[in-house]
């Protein structure tokens, strides 16, 4: 409300409507990362309604992306990041340009149909590494656009499961009441006759029913997922909710403070200071910050949110997070560990086994190598496809040997899985699997070997023939 009313233009009533589908997606359903925007693992959202910029914005910030609340109080002015309709590459989070109607509906469809394409490539039985969502909400203005029927008949014949749209039925146009133009037709028929699942909730303030229905809808893998969710347009304004005027246009200095009033807040706060304190959206990152992994994480395993419990299911005997142990005493360590273990563009790791990573078993031909410098090898009287052990204050694992005058003398290289890092402008390689592809959904693995360090590259170890 406060972001519309300065910039004395905007769309604030479907905004305010959808904040209970805004609050859930971006805290309890999505997948999705504010320090790393492009995590290529992460759910997408589409805000096809995109006149609702703001709603977006709100999220955004509230979610902890790098979305400061000035750019909010800045909403609509040349050169903020926070313009009238969400474009890519203003604010970080947002997926795509949504300005005319339909094109957000028909983006989301693209986006679904190359996640089913990554998955056809990838994924096996029993070991599913493609399973990225797509959400948005889109409003009686996209629906009524020949893109978005296209879009959603070609999404219903192919199945597109994993596609969750929330359809704003609020039966406001910016003209009047949709009984004016578009009140005939059953849309939740009409999309059933697509071939989607479609439910319909009758309360968008009715949290409890909007988030089972956003369960159901996310796990509908055979058919993309329509949500009828019946709302209020600038609701709780007292005057202007139902009405076509807060479509489009400000609701005035008395209905914001009427508003607020309503929901128990100080009308006289701009940009209500309470959101620079509270926490409404739990600090989510993946992978979590390093420092605060141990104590985030109910075990305090080096793990990553929402995804414990299904790690669990491995069973593995994972230790709690220890400071590196190169930092102290770092001469002593050198003597006992002479050789620096390098992981190349691997970053986040955690204890585990080559047991759980049938991708890489298959492309190392069921043995994971360590390349070492014949040098090396000769002195610890190890010879090529022996059976050794990499092991140091952490822990050890057993892999077979490689010798290859293309390793540094002083090293030893094992390759292993990793997340994908980027080198610039969202590209980047994950040598072993395949281009932005993660062997385990969140979980990425060091075999055996427990060594965090800062810089995640270069981790002190000792070799040895089993």
């Amino acid at each position: 409300m406060d972001a519309v009313q300065a910039a004395n233009a905007g769309h604030p009533g479907t905004a305010m409507a959808l904040a209970p589908v805004a609050y859930l997606l971006y805290r309890d359903v999505m997948r999705h990362n504010p320090a790393d925007p492009a995590w290529p693992d992460r759910d997408r959202f589409i805000l096809s309604a995109g006149h609702a910029s703001m709603l977006q914005y709100a999220a955004l910030h509230l979610s902890g992306y790098d979305l400061p609340l000035d750019e909010l109080r800045r909403f609509r002015q040349w050169g903020s990041a926070t313009p009238g309709h969400p474009e890519l590459g203003h604010a970080p989070g947002v997926e795509t340009t949504t300005g005319p109607l339909g094109q957000g509906f028909a983006n989301g469809v693209g986006l679904a149909l190359a996640e089913r394409f990554l998955a056809e490539r990838w994924n096996r039985p029993h070991h599913e590494v493609v399973g990225r969502r797509v959400y948005a909400i889109c409003s009686d203005g996209d629906l009524m656009e020949g893109v978005a029927q296209e879009a959603a008949s070609i999404a219903g014949h192919l199945g597109l499961g994993g596609l969750v749209y929330v359809y704003d039925d609020n039966r406001i146009t910016i003209d009047g009441a949709t009984t004016l133009t578009y009140d005939t037709e059953d849309k939740g028929a009409r999309f059933e006759a697509y071939g989607w699942h479609v439910q319909h909730v009758d309360d968008s303030e009715d949290l409890d029913a909007l988030r089972a229905a956003l369960a159901v809808a996310a796990a509908e893998e055979s058919r993309p997922s329509l949500i009828v969710l019946r709302t209020h347009i600038a609701y709780p304004a007292p005057h202007a909710v139902d009405t076509s005027k807060a479509h489009g246009a400000p609701l005035g200095e008395a209905e914001v403070r009427a508003a607020k009033q309503a929901m128990g807040l100080d009308p006289d706060v701009t940009f209500h200071d309470q959101i620079e304190n509270l926490e409404p959206f739990p600090e989510r990152t993946y992978p979590f910050p390093l420092e605060k992994t141990g104590e985030f994480v109910k075990t305090g395993r080096m793990e990553f949110y929402k995804e414990e419990d299904r790690f669990l299911e491995f069973a593995e005997a994972v230790p709690v997070y220890k400071p590196p142990f190169e930092a102290e005493n770092a001469a002593a360590q050198r003597d006992r560990y002479p050789l620096i273990l390098l992981s190349p563009h691997e970053r986040w790791r955690i204890h585990s086994t080559y047991s759980n990573l049938p991708w890489l078993l298959e492309i190392n031909g069921g043995r994971p190598e360590l390349s070492l410098h014949p040098t090396e090898a000769k002195a610890r009287g190890i010879e090529d496809g022996d059976l050794v052990e990499v092991l140091n204050d952490r822990g050890s694992t057993q892999c077979w040997a490689r010798l290859s005058e293309q390793i540094r003398p002083g090293t030893v290289n094992l390759y292993e899985g990793w997340w994908i890092r980027y080198y610039k402008k969202g590209r980047g390689v994950n040598e072993l699997t395949g281009d932005m592809i993660n062997p385990i959904h969140e979980i990425y693995f060091l075999p055996n070997v427990w060594s965090p360090v800062s810089p995640w590259k270069e981790v002190l170890c000792e070799v040895r023939k089993v």
